[in-house]
């Protein structure tokens, strides 16, 4: 009986460990998007072209909107056509934008970066994210006359060190249940066996973590999840102030002005616009204005709206505080404590 519990725990233990793994999001201003070039190097004559393959992975549960990837200025360099856009990017999916890169006939030999920016939007229910990222492309400039010379191919596909050591764990792995097995057969003893099963879960929970397919499991589960209770993305309807609410505004005293930021691919920012402006037209002591954040960039930098090249909306900031609010949920009990006459 003893070791029949111990058996129990064991598993009860494992099971335990692959649900906590599960159970945290990566919620936040994530790059949901993997960029990648087939080719180690871009060569090509100048004056001549070369063509340009990017690809990428959507690795979340969530939709990529407005993939827009332009090159950044590169005197002598340019890029046909000059934008590259995808309107969506599914969830799990992989795709790859492809346009030719040219040189100018007097540019300089030798090797360089050309760079690339990748700007998209996803929303993760009420608060939408824009992500900027910077893509470095090596490109070898050589002599006139090599026109069609073909993109340098990456290194062969050898395997490296580290992809023969991420095989030792299932080795390991292997050899420990074998030997578990082999002393139960010799000794009848379940104890040895059911450490080693342990061990074996710890380690492909740790091993799957290193690699981070918990994140795709968990977004694999939510989408699942979504789709089996029937749950559809509801639009957000225009607020109605509550009689509490009235009532609170009508009691505030002194002036206070608001700024919302918002951006026309934020689908939350109507209904935080249209919140303010309710409030407003409850009491005359608040003042406030809409920025769109692509207009104007530097104000919203300036309170951390936009940081790091990740931009969050929608945000109310109240001005004399400087206190700032992100999202719409519960936003009517959180706008009025902002306001200062909220429980």
């Amino acid at each position: 009986m003893r070791q029949g519990g111990l058996g129990e725990r064991v598993v009860l233990l494992a099971l335990l460990a692959a649900v906590t793994s599960l159970a945290f999001p990566s919620f936040g201003q994530e790059a949901i998007l993997h960029f990648s070039l087939p080719t180690a190097e871009v060569a090509l004559a100048a004056g001549g072209q070369a063509s340009l393959r990017l690809s990428f992975e959507n690795v979340s549960p969530y939709e990529g909107d407005d993939l827009e990837v332009s090159l950044v200025a590169a005197e002598g360099v340019s890029l046909d056509p000059d934008g590259l856009a995808r309107k969506k990017v599914p969830p799990f999916t992989r795709d790859a934008l492809v346009a030719t890169l040219r040189t100018s006939a007097d540019l300089a030999l030798g090797p360089r970066e050309v760079l690339l920016e990748a700007a998209y939007t996803y929303c993760i229910e009420e608060i939408c994210f824009q992500i900027v990222e910077t893509i470095a492309v090596p490109v070898d400039v050589r002599e006139a006359g090599t026109a069609g010379l073909p993109a340098v191919p990456a290194s062969p596909a050898v395997p490296s060190m580290g992809a023969v050591l991420s095989w030792l764990p299932l080795l390991g792995a292997v050899v420990l249940v074998a030997v578990g097995l082999v002393l139960w057969r010799l000794r009848r003893t379940t104890a040895l066996l059911y450490v080693a099963l342990a061990l074996v879960a710890v380690g492909g929970l740790a091993l799957g973590v290193s690699r981070a397919q918990h994140k795709q499991a968990q977004g694999i589960a939510s989408v699942l999840c979504t789709s089996c209770v029937g749950i559809e993305e509801a639009r957000q309807q225009m607020p109605h102030l509550s009689a509490g609410a009235q009532a609170s505004l009508a009691s505030l005293e002194r002036e206070v002005e608001l700024t919302v930021f918002y951006a026309p691919w934020c689908r939350s920012c109507p209904y935080a616009e249209a919140m303010v402006e309710e409030m407003a037209r409850v009491t005359a002591h608040i003042s406030y204005r809409f920025v769109n954040v692509d207009v104007e960039p530097e104000l919203a930098r300036a309170h951390q709206v936009i940081a790091g090249g990740r931009t969050v909306v929608p945000a109310i900031l109240r001005v004399d505080t400087g206190e700032i609010l992100f999202g719409i949920e519960d936003l009517e009990a959180r706008l009025l404590r902002l306001l200062g006459v909220g429980a």
